[in-house]
């Protein structure tokens, strides 16, 4: 009678995925869902999280401000989309100055195109106003390969907890392109609790049910004609503000050249401020809005004092720009005076927080500067690219050191940060993410001359997974892998994904395997814990493809033990194994893997059979514990052959 395997007990893993092969599921190694490698999470931007101030200046339009407060019953969603420049935000920030209770703002950017960091700043805007709101989401954030919907439910289970009239408030919608991202707002915007309502501030229609929002009754909208400046209006922001002497007809003609546009005639009235005649410049003051905000980024920009010029030309590069930040762009001192005076006088500078810390431009305004900025001096534009490259890094904010070094040309300065942003691949999510835009924006040869470059680029290949791409780029690494102590990280880092990669080659013996997994362990250091991860799963796969499931469970328990994951401060377990209860006794079962490259037939190896569910290590009570269990033999899979 054969002998009794028992069953293989092993510690969960730090990290696990699920790819493909053939049509096939295995299992290979990602990042560590609890930032295992011990490297600081990037922290969010809270400054996104800050609702704008109303200005003391204000243009009080109460005609707009009564839509918005309008109790409509069952209002689930209130859009704002006009163009550039309209107002929207500014209305928002008037309207919300008057509510007793706080809003959840978020302000989107171009980075906002991953679903997990715009979940992440969900919650963190509504913790701005309920601190304990969204806890679990962010745990269920952590967890690898988490359903979104999950993740939202979560969110939204939190949310219904907090009083009647709270809102969420996304401004400059328009930045997202992510689908991922609008099927997370559509989520929302079906399942929001009715004690919650949401707010999008847009320059187009975002691409979300809108019509059915509609159709139900739940949809207020301001379009670009509503936020059209009457002459009433317009008069109180330009003779009763900013002080010019205009008669009636003058503003009359500049209300109908600039068709009501916010901007537009803010624009006009600092450009009008140098102007003897008021009559002669009102009667030049025609065409489109992109002319318009042409013709008034020349006659504001040109007539400003030569230092205040430069210092917006040179800042222009900067999506927020706090006055440390704008001395170190400018190679000299006094930001924080010009900082000031250009709030002051309204030189289209929005403050982000309360203490006046960090500013930007107005969207429009910025981007006419920047235009501006190429066109008269390419290289100034460049030096003050490397300058906030150089700042950046320096604060430890390194993706944004990174698109900076990229703005300035830089290549061998972008190939350096990013190899410095190399060990939080492995850890966090976002980074995993932008790490492929980034390679893809250097030279071929720039990466190929540093291994760390090619490993992050065989790291991605595999989990595609496009094996040969790997195979390559590993090759790459080990040709610039440098001798001596210098480079055994390196050379273990390489040995573990060629056998990872291995996994997915059948041809490949599964001693062999375990050579390259074994001496990637003896290489690489213990806070490599995502290479050490990936050579262990390959040892603890050899194990089970040669029978052996003591050492494929001392194999896994190794590659997964607390100690060695303490060397890193991550907690010992993760969520990326599962179990279920047994079928005779109600008992957890053990622990399974997920379904991995090696396959019995018809179904993966470990599975149960047909009309059979998992069993745990208790001998059943209809069975003698001596009954014989083995695994079904390793058969070919589709198109591959598998480990034998």
């Amino acid at each position: 009678m054969a002998q009794r395997h028992p069953p293989v007990r092993t510690a969960p893993p730090t990290v696990t995925v699920r790819y493909f092969v053939d049509g096939y599921a295995g299992i290979g190694v990602v990042m560590a869902a609890a930032n295992p490698t011990g490297v600081p999470a990037i922290p969010l931007l809270t400054t996104k999280l800050f609702v704008p101030r109303a200005r003391a200046d204000l243009v009080v339009r109460p005609r707009l401000l009564a839509r918005l407060a309008h109790p409509d019953d069952g209002c689930r969603c209130t859009l704002l989309s006009a163009p550039a420049g309209a107002g929207k935000t500014t209305l928002l920030a008037a309207w919300l100055a008057t509510r007793e209770l706080p809003a959840a703002w978020l302000s989107l950017d171009e980075r906002d195109q991953d679903v997990h960091r715009f979940v992440r700043y969900l919650v963190a805007a509504f913790q701005s106003v309920a601190p304990g709101c969204g806890t679990t989401t962010l745990a269920w954030l952590d967890v690898p390969e988490a359903a979104v919907e999950a993740v939202l439910t979560s969110l939204v289970n939190d949310v219904a907890r907090l009083p009647d009239g709270t809102l969420l408030v996304l401004d400059d919608y328009h930045l997202v392109r992510s689908t991922g991202v609008h099927e997370a707002v559509g989520f929302l915007l079906e399942h929001l609790p009715p004690s919650t309502s949401l707010v999008l501030s847009t320059r187009e229609d975002p691409p979300l049910p809108m019509a059915r929002l509609r159709g139900r009754g739940e949809l207020r909208e301001l379009r670009a004609a509503d936020f059209s400046f009457t002459v009433d209006e317009a008069s109180e922001l330009l003779v009763d503000g900013m002080g010019l002497p205009l008669s009636p007809g003058h503003v009359v003609a500049l209300v109908t050249r600039t068709e009501g546009w916010a901007a537009g005639l803010q624009l006009a009235g600092l450009a009008m401020r140098s102007h003897a005649d008021v009559a002669a410049f009102v009667t030049a003051f025609t065409g489109s809005h992109r002319l318009v905000a042409d013709y008034l980024a020349a006659e504001v920009l040109d007539r400003q004092p030569a230092r205040l010029r430069r210092f917006l030309l040179t800042t222009s590069v900067l999506d927020r720009m706090s006055a440390p930040l704008c001395d170190a762009v400018l190679a000299e001192t006094g930001a924080q005076c010009v900082l000031d005076k250009l709030e002051r006088t309204n030189l289209f500078v929005v403050p982000l927080d309360d203490e006046r810390v960090w500013f930007r431009y107005h969207h429009l305004f910025a981007q006419v500067l920047r235009v501006r900025l190429a066109a008269e001096d390419a290289t100034a534009a460049a030096a003050a690219h490397r300058r906030a490259a150089a700042w950046f890094g320096s604060a430890g904010l390194l993706p944004e050191s990174v698109d900076h070094a990229l703005a300035a040309g830089d290549v061998d300065d972008a190939a350096a940060r990013i190899e410095a942003v190399v060990p939080m691949m492995l850890a966090d999510h976002d980074i995993d993410r932008a790490m492929t835009g980034w390679l893809e924006a250097l030279p071929a040869p720039t990466v190929r001359a540093r291994p760390a470059l090619c490993l992050a680029r065989a790291w991605h290949a595999i989990h595609a997974p496009r094996i040969d791409e790997a195979i390559d780029w590993v090759a790459a690494a080990e040709r610039t892998t440098p001798e001596g102590p210098a480079g055994r990280r390196f050379r273990g880092a390489t040995a573990a994904l060629r056998a990872l990669a291995s996994v997915f080659q059948p041809s490949t013996a599964p001693a062999v395997a375990q050579g390259l997994a074994e001496r990637a362990l003896a290489d690489l250091p213990a806070a490599d814990v995502g290479f050490r991860v990936a050579a262990g799963v390959v040892l603890g796969e050899a194990a089970l493809a040669s029978r052996s499931a003591d050492r494929a469970a001392a194999a896994m328990a190794a590659a997964t033990s607390p100690r060695g994951q303490r060397a890193c401060g991550s907690p010992p377990s993760s969520p990326g194994r599962t179990s279920s209860p047994c079928n005779s006794c109600g008992e957890p079962t053990r622990p399974r893997w997920p379904r991995s490259a090696r396959h019995s037939r018809g179904r993966p190896s470990g599975a149960p059979a047909p009309g059979r569910g998992p069993r745990c290590s208790r001998p059943s009570s209809s069975a003698s514990s001596s009954t014989p269990t083995t695994s079904p033999p390793p058969v070919r899979s589709r198109r591959r052959r598998s480990w034998r």
